[in-house]
């Protein structure tokens, strides 16, 4: 009996254990299988990370993704290359880009020395019908896959240098060449762009002294070498004003027309928008009896754009006011020639329009606005170029005071635009005749190097 009892306490004892370490070994291979699983995902995670920002996988998927956007180009290129001509890349992120390097590239299609390569988005670019190309091939990117990064590559392989009004492509060109960007606005850069737009760039054209000064102390801030800013000008507005030359235009009209042209309405421009007090400042000045054109920006009004209903409801209450008209044409000019004024808030455009064609430019600026845009070296000759409305209740008075004082600012707008802006009427000469600093690499001793 004894020895039958400790049988069985031994049995329980061996089964206790049996079950414990069957326990304990169910609850070791989870935790295992647990850590093996996060060290996966870790590892995977990492070499995902590390393609995602790896820019030879990216252009060889891009490559692989997209073939037949690369082939044309491709085939040009090396066709010019045995013809002894450089290849200048170019992309537009809009059509209207054209028009800020046209006088450069239609110069450089003059000659038979370069290969010119343009890559846009969406609509081609607005070329004049009578502007011959021959030298100037033009790429869809409509279709094109896009790279880990989200966005598209430049479907280029070989180029000489990279040129574009659009300051955050850099990114989307891999070319290994010179990179240079055109200013797309006169405004001064604190706060318009985002931080790192171009740290990719070699070479920044600076359209005014303003843009070297704040580029200086840009790439200083972003602890950034190796860059070159060119004290070169504004081609987008040497070729208005030769326009404006050629046809006999002149600044000083005398209808009350005034347009209105916003900046593009974001979350970093939204707290010091006009658009918020439109309506009333629109309300006030056609009672005064001023015809608006209103010219929103062009991207606000894109459909599925989260501001696109603030603009249309603006536009609908205003559709039954006669002195009201809107303006969506892709070209600026017409407008700007019937007006006599301009009314904006952080846009560029208030500058061109000044500058461009000789006339007052009125600035809104939201009351006890601490806005880093009304801080900017440019910003500080807004009262040369017109006046500064603060708040919409003095907007029709400031606007009125322009008006009756168009003929005196204009000398001051005239002399203004002669101290700020580098190579006034030339600036695309200016550029061409220096290219070969960039190609050669050579130090230029007017250039800025940081």
């Amino acid at each position: 009996m004894i020895i039958i009892d400790f049988t069985r306490k031994i049995i329980r004892l061996i089964i206790s254990i049996f079950f414990k370490i069957v326990k304990s070994s169910i609850f070791f291979v989870a935790r295992l299988k647990v850590f093996l699983y996060w060290k996966v995902v870790g590892f995977r995670n990492q070499a995902i990370n590390q393609m995602h920002f790896n820019r030879s996988f990216n252009l060889i998927r891009s490559i692989s993704l997209n073939l037949n956007f690369y082939i044309a180009p491709l085939v040009g290129a090396i066709a010019a290359r045995v013809l002894g001509r450089k290849i200048i890349t170019v992309f537009f992120l809009t059509p209207a880009h054209w028009a800020w390097v046209k006088t450069i590239l239609i110069k450089m299609n003059g000659t038979n020395d370069y290969l010119i390569q343009i890559f846009y988005i969406g609509e081609p670019p607005l070329v004049e019908a009578d502007v011959k190309c021959e030298n100037i091939k033009y790429y869809s990117m409509n279709g094109l896959r896009p790279t880990l990064m989200c966005y598209p590559l430049v479907p280029a392989l070989i180029s000489d240098l990279y040129l574009t009004p659009s300051s955050a492509s850099a990114r989307m060109c891999y070319l290994k060449c010179p990179k240079i960007v055109f200013m797309h606005s006169l405004v001064d850069i604190q706060g318009v762009y985002e931080v790192d737009s171009f740290d990719e760039y070699d070479y920044v054209y600076c359209a005014g002294y303003h843009h070297t000064e704040e580029f200086i102390e840009y790439f200083s801030n972003r602890k950034l070498t190796g860059k070159c800013l060119i004290p070169g000008g504004y081609p987008r507005l040497d070729e208005q004003i030769s326009h404006n030359s050629l046809n006999g235009i002149q600044p000083s009209i005398v209808g009350r027309i005034l347009v209105i042209a916003p900046s593009l309405l974001s979350l970093a421009t939204e707290k010091d928008s006009l658009l918020h007090e439109l309506p009333k400042i629109i309300e006030s000045l056609t009672k005064a009896g001023w015809h608006i054109i209103f010219r929103p920006h062009p991207i606000n009004m894109v459909k599925g754009n989260p501001y696109e209903h603030v603009l249309r409801e603006l536009i609908n209450s205003f559709r039954n006011n006669e002195l009201f008209e809107l303006d969506i044409s892709k070209d600026y000019s017409v407008t700007y020639e019937r007006a006599c004024l301009i009314l904006s808030d952080l846009s560029g455009t208030a500058y061109t329009f000044a500058f461009g064609f000789l006339k007052p430019a009125v600035f809104y600026e939201v009351e006890q606005s601490n806005s880093i845009y009304a801080h900017g070296l440019l910003s500080g000759f807004r009262t040369k170029l017109g006046d500064v409305a603060v708040g919409a209740d003095n907007v029709l008075r400031v606007v009125e005071n322009c008006y009756l004082s168009r003929h005196e600012i204009t000398p001051k707008i005239f002399k203004t635009r002669r101290d700020i802006i580098y190579n006034l009427g030339f600036s695309a000469n200016y550029f061409l005749n220096n290219i070969h600093f960039i190609f050669d690499e050579k130090h230029h001793s007017e250039w800025v190097y940081l």
